[in-house]
């Protein structure tokens, strides 16, 4: 028997060029995907970044403005320079020292501009859509997390439809339509701390609106919108050394001591034209049919006279009042189908902190301080004035931040004109500065 083996020819060829090629490119089409969301991200992390690095410089600038006054900031007395933009006297470049660029933590340059508003924290109405509507929301007052009025240490009162129910109420005790010119308007807060026990006290604020028909005095009973007490707060005094040198300490600035106090509330009257502004100037009969609303606002308060603001060892300063006047526009055409919008503000003379004007009031020299953004807040009297900042008004601040171009022509026009530079716009934060 005979065995038969076959011998075959191996085959070494291997894959020939176009075979190659095809698998080239079959590759290349399922790498571009990939590599093309490497590329991607990496974009997004360094634009992640550089936002990380601006919201730092923000951060720097807004703790410096928290402590710092404005007129001490604008004088060169902080850690940046503020270099005034355009004719404004209230928005400026802020840079470091002896330059016109802000040197972020990985050494990138940024155009940062800052604006201090005093006005009213709303947006305007829309006059050529016919929108009378203003964002009142308590958002809109530029509160962000540098000054949380949700916070632990706050009491918040805000005032919104309580006008309309005042008429709608007087209207139908009536038995036709009043107007609001028929109806008068007081606030009335009150904040009152007392001692429970040795060094421990409580804190109770109350707040009533209440509406008076005017034109026929005692027709109709009053109409009290907001009556509400907020629920008693208690805490014990803020305790530093021990002994003979221990100081007890009440502050709106300390954790779990007293609670400040935010009212947002709209202004009243003012449905006519009379063309006067805000200011105290201007007469009742102008007030009630103009732009001034005729609302009072009574601030009270009251706190154990064992604490002083000047005492050495039983201190209470800080519980503060931030009177925030949201906006309020007003359609005051007489013409159907064509609006026209005007501002309403509040005279600075209708408010009343302890039973005295606020214009003529010690207010800034005492524990409690009242902040607002009412117009002439802190200019019609000197009174109004003394605080350690020197004015006691409520800045809203807002923050932009740009890429940096060295292009001297652009910075010139930027500084000289206060335009918006043409680099990239990183981001924008807006809050407040009490001053």
């Amino acid at each position: 028997m005979s065995l038969f083996i076959r011998k075959g020819k191996l085959n070494n060829s291997g894959f020939s060029l176009v075979e190659v090629l095809v698998a080239i490119v079959i590759l290349a089409i399922i790498s571009l995907p990939v590599l093309s969301t490497f590329s991607n991200a990496a974009r997004i992390n360094a634009k992640a970044r550089r936002t990380e690095n601006a919201n730092t410089a923000i951060n720097n600038i807004v703790e410096e403005a928290r402590i710092v006054s404005l007129d001490n900031l604008a004088d060169g007395n902080g850690k940046y320079n503020y270099q005034t933009l355009g004719t404004s006297n209230n928005t400026y470049l802020v840079a470091d020292k002896g330059q016109q660029y802000f040197t972020g933590v990985d050494g990138e340059k940024y155009f940062i501009r800052t604006k201090f508003n005093s006005n009213p924290y709303n947006s305007n109405a829309n006059a050529a859509a016919g929108n009378k509507k203003t964002n009142n929301d308590i958002n809109s007052a530029g509160l962000s997390v540098y000054a949380d009025i949700t916070a632990s240490n706050s009491y918040v009162y805000r005032d919104d439809s309580a006008d309309t129910e005042a008429i709608k109420y007087f209207s139908d005790l009536n038995k036709t339509a009043v107007s609001r010119t028929d109806i008068s308007k007081t606030i009335d807060v009150t904040i009152s701390i007392k001692e429970k026990s040795s060094n421990h006290f409580t804190q109770d604020i109350s707040v009533n609106v209440t509406y008076k028909y005017i034109k026929e005095a005692g027709k109709y009973p009053d109409y009290t919108a907001r009556s509400m007490d907020m629920v008693t707060w208690e805490f014990p005094a803020h305790v530093t050394g021990s002994g003979t040198s221990a100081v007890y300490t009440i502050s709106g600035k300390i954790k779990d001591n007293a609670k400040n106090m935010y009212i947002f509330y709209t202004p009243y009257q003012g449905e006519a034209v009379s063309g006067k502004s805000y200011t105290d100037s201007v007469t009742e009969a102008e007030m009630t049919s103009g732009s001034v609303a005729t609302e009072r606002i009574n601030i009270n308060y009251d706190y154990p006279s064992t604490y002083s603001l000047t005492s050495a060892d039983h201190v209470i300063k800080d519980v503060d009042v931030y009177l925030f006047e949201m906006e309020k526009v007003v359609d005051t055409s007489t013409v159907v189908g064509s609006p026209v919008y005007k501002k309403m503000g509040t005279n600075i003379s209708n408010v009343y902190i302890n039973g005295a004007k606020a214009i003529s009031s010690v207010n800034g020299t005492t524990p409690v301080t009242v902040y607002s953004n009412i117009e002439k807040w802190g200019e019609i009297n000197s009174a109004l004035t003394k605080h350690i900042n020197n004015k006691d008004v409520l800045y809203q601040m807002t923050v932009d931040v740009w890429l940096w171009r060295d292009v001297k022509d652009e910075i010139d026009d930027i500084v000289d004109s206060n335009t918006e530079p043409t680099a990239e716009k990183i981001t924008t934060l807006t809050t407040t500065k009490e001053d």
